[in-house]
């Protein structure tokens, strides 16, 4: 548990610091470039941006992006913390 919020924490900064998505913090924090990220998952970087502005992805994408990422699929979730500031 202790990691989970340390990784939310970490995914929160990096958020904060480069003004992005949750979902792209994500990726940064993984340390992955968006180019990289869209060929192995195999989109286009600029669908992936799409996603990533969205923040809203098919349980299928979800499912392939923890894989790649390495993470589980309830970190690609913005938590409900963040929402209430974000909203």
């Amino acid at each position: 548990m202790f990691d989970v919020i340390k990784q939310e924490q970490a995914i929160a900064l990096t958020m904060a610091q480069q003004k992005v998505s949750w979902l792209a913090a994500v990726r940064i924090c993984k340390h992955l470039s968006r180019t990289d990220a869209a060929k192995m998952l195999n989109i286009t970087p600029e669908s992936l941006a799409r996603i990533e502005k969205k923040e809203q992805i098919s349980t299928p994408m979800r499912s392939r992006m923890a894989e790649i990422y390495g993470c589980s699929e309830a970190l690609l979730v913005c938590p409900t913390w963040m929402q209430v500031r974000t909203a």
